[in-house]
């Protein structure tokens, strides 16, 4: 399932056979209750005055047990104390990866541990 902001990204990602729910990623969330139940999220948050900060975040409380999401972030958020208990690697930075623009971005892939 794709949640996409942007209506022309909706009707991409619906052509090529994806899912799509065109909605705001974490009103969406807040409607469904997906804590703790999902085993894979890809996302490209939104870097605009840092929301994607809160994206991530919430992000990683829908992750089930053994879970693992993987984030293109701004590459300032290496250096940032994000997702206490997860295990966390960080791939990066990348420059000019983006067309058009100048952004550098890293790779974050955080896994929730095993509920024992």
């Amino acid at each position: 399932t794709c949640v996409e902001v942007s209506g022309l990204h909706c009707k991409v990602l619906a052509a090529k056979g994806h899912q799509v729910v065109h909605a705001d990623f974490l009103e969406w969330a807040a409607k469904h209750q997906h804590t703790g139940k999902v085993d894979r999220i890809v996302m490209n948050p939104p870097f605009d005055r840092g929301q994607w900060v809160a994206h991530v975040e919430h992000a990683a409380l829908m992750l089930a047990p053994r879970g693992r999401l993987v984030a293109v972030l701004p590459s300032g958020a290496k250096n940032r104390e994000i997702l206490p208990g997860l295990a966390k690697q960080w791939h990066g930075p990348f420059d000019g990866e983006f067309a058009g623009t100048s952004v550098s971005v890293v790779i974050l892939v955080a896994e929730r541990s095993q509920v024992g």
